[in-house]
């Protein structure tokens, strides 16, 4: 089963102290990166919630934002900083009177600061407000997964539409580099009758000659291997497990072996159904580099 490393989950739950929401979104990593963003009262549950993630997602760079709308009675005090207030007086007096301004300096201009009044929240339960945002960060990651199917499920039908293109247009591949041989030599004889207005059709050299040639066009081992490649990567379709990587690298050696056949005929048939597969390969590799 494929999963895609790109997702959006949401999760919310809900108590007396308030509502709490958690967003997640994934993109492609080679490796799983975590970044988590939360109020700073609540911090110390950072690595539960890193841990909570680590567990059901394997790859990707995974962002959280965790949102709380408070009830008013989680918020059990306000307090002004009186030192950044006198400090911000002192500050804005000096400037006016090194710029020679007449401004009136009240106390909304000082209140505006958002260090000078410290939203302080003190919790009587810190493990509710703990239990509420772990909730509401499972059901974001069950649904962030849930989308991870579903993307995987679509990505997973497009590849084997693309694989069994791919094994079709190899069939007639080897039937046109079986035919390549044949052409050569008939074009061969034809060009040397031609020349000499002779029969040659047995000539040893013709005969050494269509020879060399298919020995360096043959593309039997190049073919045979491309198959395999595309049968194990139906397989590892199957897997739980990651597969991302492995299938990364069965693409690069799809690759390499089309390429080998694209280099080794000149033959117009097989240059068209290199061009083919060489246009599929490429349409998986742009996917694979999305799947966990």
């Amino acid at each position: 089963m494929l999963l895609s490393m790109t997702a959006f989950g949401r999760g919310e739950c809900k108590n007396k102290n308030g509502r709490f929401s958690v967003e997640i979104q994934s993109v492609n990593r080679k490796y799983l990166e975590i970044n988590v963003v939360l109020p700073r009262q609540f911090t110390s549950i950072e690595p539960d919630i890193r841990r909570l993630i680590g567990e059901k997602l394997d790859r990707g760079k995974v962002n959280v934002l965790v949102d709380i709308e408070y009830n008013p009675n989680a918020i059990m005090v306000v307090k002004p900083n009186l030192s950044m207030a006198k400090s911000l007086l002192k500050s804005y007096r000096s400037i006016a009177k090194e710029l020679g301004l007449d401004g009136k300096i009240d106390i909304i201009s000082i209140i505006r600061n958002r260090e000078v009044i410290e939203d302080v929240r003190t919790f009587e339960n810190f493990d509710e407000f703990k239990k509420a945002i772990m909730c509401a960060t499972e059901k974001a990651v069950n649904a962030i997964r849930k989308m991870q199917i579903i993307e995987g499920n679509a990505i997973s039908k497009d590849f084997y539409d693309r694989l069994n293109m791919m094994k079709k247009t190899l069939k007639s591949l080897k039937k046109n580099a079986i035919l390549a041989v044949k052409k050569y030599r008939n074009r061969l004889i034809q060009r040397i009758k031609e020349i000499t207005n002779s029969k040659t059709e047995n000539d040893d050299r013709i005969l050494r000659e269509v020879a060399i040639y298919a020995d360096k066009t043959d593309v039997t081992e190049e073919i045979t291997r491309l198959e395999s490649h595309i049968n194990q990567f139906k397989n590892y379709m199957k897997s739980s497990a990651p597969i991302g990587r492995t299938l990364d690298f069965l693409v690069q050696e799809m690759h390499r072996e089309i390429n080998t056949v694209g280099a080794k005929s000149a033959d117009l048939d097989i240059s068209n159904s290199v061009v083919l597969i060489k246009s599929e390969i490429e349409k998986i590799r742009e996917q694979v580099q999305n799947i966990v």
